[in-house]
């Protein structure tokens, strides 16, 4: 009987520590609500390319083609990376001669910019050129 007595003491004791401290702020710890709107509100540019890969040559150098281009979210401006094949839904709208996409974003225009002038960038362009039918297709947007 005294074991559950002194449980309880320490339970109730413990809860009404609890709640004192519940009302409390502790400095420093509360978040920044200026901070949290500005995050919320920080613009990310997109930046998807599509790839017209040469028919004779995508079967053979898919994998080598797709490791190349995933190289390229080791890139520190590149705040996200995602790398897809055309997939057919027999959407007669679809852009079916382009085999692969890039999918990016970045954090500003200053990153985007300092993305295309990064050796590595460069790098995977050139390397992948002679496997190109067309020029790449790029379409640039913004999300608020």
């Amino acid at each position: 009987m005294i074991k559950y007595f002194s449980v309880t003491v320490c339970l109730v004791s413990f809860i009404v520590i609890l709640d004192s401290c519940g009302n409390k702020k502790l400095d420093g710890l509360e978040p920044n609500q200026d901070e949290i709107a500005s995050q919320a509100s920080v613009p990310v540019i997109r930046h998807l390319v599509f790839l017209n890969i040469k028919d004779s040559l995508y079967k053979d150098s898919k994998k080598h083609l797709i490791d190349q281009i995933n190289s390229l979210a080791l890139i520190p401006y590149v705040r996200s990376f995602d790398v897809g094949s055309f997939y057919d839904l027999d959407d007669k709208r679809a852009m079916r001669e382009y085999e692969l996409i890039l999918d990016m974003s970045f954090d500003s225009e200053e990153d985007y910019e300092a993305y295309q002038e990064s050796p590595e960038h460069l790098a995977v362009k050139s390397e992948l050129k002679p496997f190109l039918q067309s020029p790449p297709l790029v379409y640039d947007y913004q999300i608020p």
